[in-house]
């Protein structure tokens, strides 16, 4: 068992940090694309002030504070779930796009797993975090993407 536990303990700092880096790529994506536009629209903004405002939080709660002890590891995934949910359903809000509230709402819920799974000895919380990674954030930014291409597209862009 204590094999087990320490197999996993690894686990959460990695997807925290991936959580961050996977966040971090997509402003990059969306941020080149502006570039390109060289014109900067109100909803651009609002997203850059969102995504800045939930990320330094992620970053803070999900390595800055366990690595200086300020609470125990297992807690991490915990708030870098209930803040990538904000930024995921804020994210909804502003482009009307429902993935990112069931994206959002699904952070929530694997947060709300995570809390009371902290004594398991099972991957639990890093099993809910692959799949609040896949299936709140990387297929629905896939669905988004498509989307707003075959808009483009069909503009004649």
């Amino acid at each position: 068992v204590l094999e087990k536990m320490l197999l996993f303990t690894w686990i959460q700092p990695v997807m925290v940090a991936l959580t961050i880096l996977l966040g971090f790529v997509g402003f990059l994506v969306v941020r080149q694309r502006e570039k390109q536009e060289k014109i900067t629209t109100y909803t651009q903004r609002i997203l850059l002030v969102l995504v800045l405002s939930c990320s330094v939080p992620m970053i803070l709660t999900g390595l800055i504070f366990p690595m200086t002890n300020v609470y125990i590891w297992q807690l991490a995934p915990v708030f870098t779930a209930l803040f990538f949910g904000v930024l995921l359903i804020s994210s909804g809000a502003i482009f009307e796009f429902r993935f990112f509230y069931l994206g959002g709402i699904l952070s929530w819920l694997g947060a709300i797993i995570m809390a009371y799974t902290l004594n398991s000895q099972l991957p639990i919380r890093a099993i809910v975090m692959i799949c609040i990674l896949i299936v709140g954030f990387i297929i629905p930014g896939i669905l988004f993407n498509s989307k707003y291409k075959n808009a483009g597209q069909s503009n004649g862009s």
